[in-house]
Parts: C-alpha cells; structure tokens; sequence
C-alpha cells in the first residue's frame, strides 16, 4: 500500500510540474493593444550599411595593404611555390569523383527502401 501511495504522489508532482511549466504566458497588455503597430521606418538600417553584393571580392585597401611575391620570407615564398601548381590533381579530383558516384548509389538504393518500406533491398534479390 505504501508504494501505491508513494507511486501516486509522484506521478500526480510530475504531472501537476510539467503542467505547470508549460502553461500559457497571461498576455501583455501593450501587446495585445492594437494601436501599438509598427511603422514602416522603424526598421531601417544604420547610416552608411549598405547589403554587399555577395559576387564582389572583399576590399583589402590601398596598393600597401596587398602582399606581393617579393615582400615574402623564403619560407613563405617555400610554402606558395609548393602549393601553387595546379598539376598532380586530376588524381584526387577522379577518385573523389568515383567515391560520390558509388556514395551516390547507395544513397538511392536507401531512399529507394525507405520509400518502398523494405529493410535491406539486397536481401530481397532486387539488383541494383
């Protein structure tokens, strides 16, 4: 009988708890006032932030600003001789390629499942 009792009382405090979180807010009077609107000119944007035109590259300033080949340590000059060639990638680009196309399968065989409601299509001597 104890743990009855014990049982009870505690799903009727998470009950009455969860209730009571997730009861609705009393509204604010300004709010629900109907003469409160917005005008148009209240949502203007600051003086001089114009939207950037996202194809255009970002100004990095003047001619003193740009970092010329010439103005690099030999590291860096290392570092950008190193990586500047575009030869040697036609590798990676094809074995990325052939990674996506198999990936790319797959992923239509699963959607094909979920649509379909079947578990596992390989099983059920469908070719693919």
């Amino acid at each position: 009988m104890g743990r009855s009792a014990f049982l009870a009382t505690s799903i009727f405090v998470l009950v009455f708890a969860a209730g009571t979180s997730r009861s609705d807010v009393a509204p604010d009077s300004a709010a629900a006032d109907s003469s409160a609107t917005l005008d148009s000119t209240s949502q203007t944007t600051p003086a001089g932030s114009a939207q950037k035109n996202p194809f255009e590259p970002y100004d990095v300033g003047g001619t003193q600003a740009i970092w010329t080949y010439e103005s690099l340590s030999p590291e860096e000059r290392a570092v950008v001789d190193r990586t500047s060639g575009a030869d040697g990638w036609s590798s990676t680009h094809d074995g990325f390629a052939a990674a996506a196309f198999e990936r790319s399968k797959k992923a239509r065989a699963q959607a094909a499942e979920h649509q379909l409601g079947v578990d596992n299509l390989e099983l059920s001597g469908v070719v693919q």
